[in-house]
């Protein structure tokens, strides 16, 4: 075991190494804030049933679908997940912001805070412009054209059944 060796290599090392993991324990379990390098223990806090309403993101380059059984499950994942989250950015920057200030107000400095610091403001067009950078390098090709469309399924008689019409998303800017 790593910390009977370390005890027996070094007891002022040991002593430190412990105290740096009570230290995260208590603001993981106290605290309610998963800040530890050791314990990853918010990663796997939620049930996932087959049952959810599943978002798939339809992407048209130059009018053309893209098919994401041909790429990596990596860049499936570069670019799913950028969309996805700044299409939510405004209420992922009130949850940080807010997170953030309950945790460092039990610190006494949470009226330091100010929003505005935990505040993404990525433009539209910025956002755009970046995402057909990224479609350009991965596809190795120009992008002239550029639609996003999602659309919620359910995972029934095994098989992905839509529940809605897809929607066209409003921040993607190029035609």
């Amino acid at each position: 075991m790593f910390l009977k060796e370390l005890l027996h290599y070094n007891k002022k090392l040991f002593l430190c190494f412990v105290i740096f993991l009570a230290f995260f324990v208590f603001l993981n379990f106290k605290w309610g804030v998963v800040a530890s390098p050791v314990h990853q223990f918010g990663m796997y806090s939620g049930r996932y049933t087959v049952k959810d309403t599943q978002e798939v993101y339809r992407i048209y380059v130059n009018e053309q679908l893209i098919d994401f059984t041909n790429l990596s499950l990596a860049q499936r994942d570069q670019l799913q997940f950028p969309l996805f989250y700044f299409e939510r950015q405004k209420q992922n920057n009130l949850a940080v912001f807010t997170t953030m200030k309950r945790v460092l107000s039990k610190v006494l400095i949470g009226k330091l805070m100010k929003e505005e610091d935990y505040t993404n403001q990525v433009s539209s067009i910025a956002f755009t412009n970046w995402y057909s950078n990224k479609l350009q390098q991965m596809l190795g090709y120009p992008v002239t054209k550029l639609e996003v469309t999602a659309q919620k399924y359910i995972y029934q008689n095994n098989t992905l059944q839509p529940t809605a019409e897809p929607r066209k998303l409003p921040f993607i800017v190029i035609n």
